[in-house]
């Protein structure tokens, strides 16, 4: 990992704010990219080779409730959500393909 990739240089709270989404969307967010949601038996196979390093930064009031507020790398975060827009294309096209290889219905007769 370079030493840019190493600083942690953003919050989850400034990612909400910036993003104008729930806190609570982000944080699951990291979690997925750093590997957090899955057990080593099923999913998450597209962060495993390089997931993203979150710290838990501080406890606060976010949104009326008290939430970890976490710090990590904007530009390794970026990275994660381009390879998951990438997988999430791939299983479109591949979907796509398989309904077009065997059609639920069976064509209209005119």
């Amino acid at each position: 990992m370079s030493e840019e990739n190493k600083t942690m240089d953003y919050s989850s709270t400034k990612l909400a704010l910036e993003d104008v989404i729930p806190h609570a969307a982000v944080v699951k967010k990291l979690k997925k990219y750093s590997g957090q949601n899955y057990s080593k038996a099923t999913g998450g196979k597209i962060f495993r080779t390089n997931p993203l390093k979150v710290l838990q930064y501080a406890r606060a009031e976010v949104e009326g409730s008290n939430q970890t507020i976490y710090k990590f790398n904007k530009k390794h975060y970026d990275k994660c959500a381009e390879m998951e827009f990438t997988y999430q294309q791939k299983m479109k096209q591949a979907g796509k393909d398989r309904l077009l290889a065997n059609p639920i219905a069976k064509k209209k007769k005119k």
